[in-house]
């Protein structure tokens, strides 16, 4: 992981290599609810979504994180580890959960 970046208040880190971000969980719902965080993705979401294949390993314990759906847009996934609850965000996916459009509507729509 890189340098903490610090915005709206919040500590978090970004990884130089994929511009993820990595923040605990408390910092995960207040990114959610505070205008203009979206501004810190620097990079737009990869097609298919997430950009690692594998689970990740948490950047503050070292455990290995867990991959799962986010509940309102369910084609979005995230990584929580399961010890510190730290939630790694891929790039573009901070930006596309606080974007809810008609397309993300039809998107989580069940398949019949």
């Amino acid at each position: 992981m890189g340098p903490h970046t610090h915005a709206a208040g919040l500590d978090l880190e970004r990884c130089g290599d994929c511009g993820g971000l990595f923040c605990t969980s408390e910092n995960f719902q207040a990114l959610l609810t505070t205008d203009g965080t979206e501004s810190l993705d620097t990079l737009p979401r990869a097609k298919g979504g997430s950009e690692h294949s594998d689970s990740l390993d948490c950047p503050r314990c070292t455990k290995k994180m867990v991959m799962y759906r986010y509940p309102p847009q369910p084609h979005i996934r995230i990584d929580r580890c399961v010890d510190c609850l730290g939630v790694f965000l891929d790039a573009g996916e901070l930006t596309d959960m606080k974007r809810y459009t008609l397309l993300d509507w039809f998107r989580d729509l069940p398949y019949r």
